[in-house]
């Protein structure tokens, strides 16, 4: 009798609940769902994360080719808009350098004359690099600050989905992986990318000091570092994600299997309406997957964009300037290029580690 009574107690409450997850809306299971420390992030950029989880989820926000191609094109433009200036001041001083000993010759004139314009070369390079490694720092912060954000929601309505034991599992994961990318490229890349730019300029100061090798040591360090890290996250992601998926497949079978046994009658509907909550969270996690890349890359589109602008441009003015004048700037600015490069690199890494982890919690 007790084990009847308590089978029929077991049933209503499945029966209620089951009617109240049909009952309820898609702004009610989103209103559940605790986007503060998303949106904390998106004023950083005036996102709204609320409304385009909205749209996202419902279907009214679609995502267009084209108008993200004419918005990164605004932010191109906004952000390389003295691009013509940055170019005119790097070739100006090896063209006067070059002007100059076509008039004297290569005298004692013309060897002052080129520690001046290697000066002044340098002076608006060490300004390009400067900020090149602000915006490097607070790109990789607003990425990290996500990731701390986005990962906890996702693993959230991953277990709300049935798949308990792989968000127990990459839970930890990932909040290591912000951690680590966090620290590696914060602490260790960027500040040997200021004492590489400071070797670099140093080293071309005199034909006498020798510091290319130091400063080659240095950004080889500094891509293995950034390969070791990519490497190591994804495979602790990968493989936690794969034991966890084997339990929790274990865990849903049991789980229907159950249901099915003790609810023979209705058994069926009980399942079903069951698959039918997890396929809503299944939906919003979506939702909320894409209103983090989303917002991750309305965060970092600009600097990575002028990183990449500025890399372009110091290249660009390395090979204009080597016909005129293969000089101490010029070796300068080609070295120079190769450290934003590594700049370019360490944001693109934290962006692609974020992107793929993301992905992999949205696929299972």
């Amino acid at each position: 009798m007790k084990r009847f009574f308590a089978l029929a107690a077991l049933t209503l409450l499945l029966l209620l609940l089951c009617g109240g997850a049909r009952a309820q809306s898609l702004d009610d299971a989103l209103q559940a769902v605790d986007t503060s420390q998303l949106q904390a992030v998106g004023d950083e950029a005036g996102f709204d994360v609320g409304a385009t989880l909205k749209g996202l989820a419902s279907g009214e926000i679609r995502l267009d080719a084209n108008e993200a191609l004419r918005e990164i094109g605004r932010i191109a433009r906004e952000r390389l808009s003295a691009a013509g200036a940055w170019m005119l001041a790097l070739c100006l001083p090896s063209i006067v350098l070059a002007i100059l000993k076509r008039l004297t010759g290569d005298g004692a004139a013309a060897r002052a004359a080129g520690t001046v314009c290697y000066l002044a070369a340098a002076a608006v390079l060490v300004g390009l690099a400067v900020r090149s490694i602000d915006q490097a720092r607070q790109a990789v912060e607003l990425t990290v600050k996500l990731c701390d954000a986005l990962f906890p929601a996702l693993t959230a309505l991953l277990a709300a989905t049935g798949r308990a034991a792989t968000a127990a599992a990459l839970s930890p994961a990932a909040s290591l992986m912000g951690g680590l990318m966090g620290w590696g490229i914060e602490r260790l890349i960027l500040p040997l990318c200021a004492l590489c730019a400071s070797l670099i300029v140093a080293g071309n100061l005199t034909d006498g000091m020798k510091l290319s090798g130091m400063t080659g040591l240095i950004v080889s360090f500094c891509k293995w570092t950034l390969g070791l890290i990519s490497t190591v996250m994804m495979g602790v992601l990968s493989v936690q994600g794969l034991l966890g998926e084997g339990q929790d497949g274990a865990s849903i079978r049991t789980a229907k299997y159950a249901v099915d046994s003790l609810l023979p009658i209705i058994g069926g509907d009980v399942g079903d309406a069951l698959e039918l909550v997890g396929a809503n969270a299944t939906l919003i996690k979506g939702a909320v997957g894409a209103t983090g890349l989303l917002l991750l890359l309305a965060l970092t589109a600009g600097p990575m964009i002028e990183l990449a602008g500025v890399m372009f441009l110091t290249r660009m003015a390395a090979a204009v300037t080597e016909p005129i004048e293969a000089g101490r700037a010029q070796k300068m600015m080609a070295q120079f290029s190769e450290v934003l490069g590594l700049m370019v690199a360490s944001v693109a890494t934290s962006l692609l580690i974020t992107v793929l982890v993301a992905g992999a919690m949205l696929k299972l």
